[in-house]
């Protein structure tokens, strides 16, 4: 789920790189589940605040899953599978307008975030809801991905793991 600078700025670091014969892989993963509580202000409130519709699907994945899916490819794959590739992880798919039934509580649409951290929790849920929060969104063209670049599409390369959800994650 890069933002455009960061995505940008990726990509003309590995442009450069294979410019100098130094391979790289980029691994994106979406926001961090363990961080929903805190970004929907559900910790201060018991409620699920969002900006936006809430109507575009998000690529959450757990920060153990994604651990866990570093340490297996650097440790099972041969170089020639990782070089220059982007990786697209997806633990759960969800739009943010479902959240409120995880959480068993309402769903509030607002402007923006107030509070500590309020600025940067408005921009990234705007930024989840223009479809950047998928890990196959393709900002140049605004839609997703599909097949080897879809969002989730290298969750194939750690055969066999069970990717952890929300509930598991948050325990709901």
């Amino acid at each position: 789920m890069p933002c455009k600078a960061v995505a940008s700025k990726a990509s003309k670091i590995a442009k450069y790189l294979r410019t100098v014969n130094l391979p790289s892989v980029r691994i994106f993963t979406g926001p961090f589940i363990e961080s929903i509580p805190w970004l929907v202000g559900y910790l201060d409130h018991g409620k699920v605040r969002i900006v936006g519709k809430g109507e575009v699907p998000v690529s959450f994945t757990s920060i153990a899953d994604i651990a866990g899916f570093v340490a297996y490819v650097l440790t099972n794959l041969p170089p020639s599978k990782l070089e220059n590739r982007i990786l697209r992880l997806e633990g759960e798919r969800i739009r943010m307008n479902d959240l409120g039934v995880l959480f068993k509580t309402s769903v509030e649409h607002v402007d923006r975030i107030p509070g500590e951290a309020g600025e940067a929790k408005t921009g990234l849920l705007k930024l989840l809801d223009s479809g950047a929060g998928s890990t196959g969104w393709d900002e140049a063209h605004k839609r997703e991905r599909s097949g080897g670049e879809a969002a989730g599409s290298a969750n194939s390369l750690w055969p066999g793991h069970r990717w952890k959800g929300i509930k598991e994650v948050l325990d709901l």
